[in-house]
């Protein structure tokens, strides 16, 4: 695993959304967190990659813990045979 970015990546510089992803980084969202590419030797933001509605779900649910105060939030279902939402199956572990 490659330790977190000493310096605020830059290649979102210009992006229409930059104070957006300024306030990401500034929060420490993890599923929106930089990566280091090993070809270029850099952490990189990558502000046009795809983001998957799980990785979505998972940022939202970051942000609600962070705001709410609630850590139980990632966890309370575990052990549940019954999902509140209609569209999200529980996953077994």
């Amino acid at each position: 695993m490659v330790a977190k970015p000493l310096v605020t990546p830059t290649d979102f510089e210009g992006h229409p959304f930059q104070n957006q992803i300024e306030t990401a980084i500034k929060w420490n969202v993890s599923s929106l967190a930089a990566t280091y590419d090993a070809s270029t030797g850099v952490w990189l933001f990558r502000p046009n990659d795809v983001v998957s509605r799980k990785q979505l779900a998972k940022v939202f649910e970051q942000l609600l813990i962070e705001l709410l105060g609630k850590e139980s939030l990632a966890t309370s279902l575990i052990g549940s045979n019954e999902s509140p939402y209609l569209d999200v199956p529980i996953q077994s572990a």
